[in-house]
């Protein structure tokens, strides 16, 4: 391959003339209409098919490997770590996100038909679990950098004072999902 041809541009080939003439509208809003029921508008075919099985094979492998978590941990539970502290409290709220799963299941499905209380339990659940769970990590992820890096090693006590903090961190993170879900009606 050769490259014998030259090509000569001209300034007026390209148009680079500046365009600023912008105009931007910065008035606008978001709606926050949280609800339960939003799956009766996708793919139902696939959606009720899929995700079903996906939320049942996860809350299966999930209760059995968390339950196995909690197995082993109580076997040993005189001899708890601070790392095992935190793995606890990871399964416990793993535990906690896999139990709202079947409901989710039954939502792609059938739409939603528990009402609004458990929609927002359900709701809120999920969030307090999803959020403890990033936190835990967190904290894992500290806790093995303050020991490595900095030879620290933290109280059991002070870990479960922390694992308390999260929790309850978590319960006011998850204060959007009591007060704004709500049942989609379908009319």
């Amino acid at each position: 391959m050769s490259f014998d041809k030259k090509v000569t541009l001209k300034a007026t080939d390209l148009d680079w003339s500046p365009d600023f003439n912008f105009s931007y509208d910065y008035n606008y809003s978001y709606d926050y209409d949280y609800s339960c029921g939003d799956y009766l508008e996708s793919n139902m075919h696939f959606d009720s098919i899929f995700i079903p099985v996906l939320y049942s094979v996860a809350l299966v492998v999930g209760l059995l490997g968390n339950g196995l978590v909690l197995v082993v941990l109580w076997k040993k539970r005189m001899s708890w770590n601070v790392t095992d502290i935190f793995i606890l409290h990871l399964s416990l709220a793993d535990v906690l996100l896999l139990l709202t799963l079947p409901l989710r299941a039954v939502e792609v499905v059938k739409g939603w038909s528990f009402g609004t209380g458990l929609c927002k339990l359900t709701g809120a659940l999920f969030m307090i679990s999803l959020y403890c769970g990033v936190f835990m990590l967190n904290c894992i992820s500290l806790d093995l950098y303050l020991s490595i890096i900095h030879a620290v090693q933290m109280r059991p006590m002070v870990i479960h004072c922390c694992c308390l903090s999260i929790w309850l961190f978590c319960l006011l993170l998850s204060i959007p999902s009591w007060m704004f879900l709500h049942v989609l009606e379908k009319f």
